[in-house]
């Protein structure tokens, strides 16, 4: 036999006291029959409160005017409310959680740095390639809370990044440089290197 919370049996019996579809929509939502769902509101009413119920109109008024004299009723809507409120907070806690694994994760794969990074100890620059990355799964405000930078400084960084690299060209000379003597020389060397190709 499948022993069901106590939280779901109270909410199923709110929802067929207040009348949120027919009971037998009500216990096709819980996975029920009609007969565990009219035994549960047994349990939690009492008999007697039951069958007045049954024979009480089904306005919305009536279950309004009914819920708020009857103290079970009002106790499981109150309940209710709590327990929708711990949910919300959950999902919030959930999501935040999940959006500082994300910018971590991304901090990780863009800047090339440990697990371990500090998101207060990182650029600007670096912040805001880490939001560019993630806007599109995330807000910005959110990023921006987050990762402790203005709207301003995101803006002017953006800008900054799409800006052309003119340096670009000559970034490329040095790697290849670099690699050709299998990174043994220094900054001197290179530098007069490129001098000698005419590069100044």
């Amino acid at each position: 036999m499948v022993e069901y919370p106590q939280e779901k049996k109270e909410q199923a019996v709110i929802d067929l006291c207040a009348r949120n579809g027919s009971a037998k929509k009500v216990a096709q939502r819980y996975g029920v029959s009609r007969v565990t769902l009219y035994q549960w509101r047994k349990q939690l009413l009492g008999k007697e409160q039951s069958i007045a119920m049954q024979k009480e109109p089904t306005s919305s008024s009536a279950i309004a005017n009914h819920g708020e004299t009857d103290p079970a009723i009002r106790k499981l809507i109150e309940e209710k409310s709590i327990l929708e409120k711990q949910v919300d907070d959950l999902k919030k806690s959930v999501y935040r959680l999940q959006l500082e694994r994300n910018i971590l994760e991304k901090a990780t794969e863009i800047l090339k740095k440990d697990e371990g990074i500090n998101l207060n100890a990182i650029s600007n620059r670096e912040k805001a390639e880490i939001i560019d990355a993630l806007k599109k799964k995330h807000r910005l405000k959110d990023l921006f809370e987050l990762l402790n930078i203005s709207k301003s400084s995101y803006y002017y960084q953006a800008a900054c990044l799409r800006r052309q690299d003119k340096y670009a060209q000559l970034r490329t000379e040095i790697r290849t440089l670099f690699y050709a003597v299998d990174g043994r020389y220094g900054y001197r060397r290179i530098h007069a290197s490129l001098k000698s190709t005419g590069i100044i």
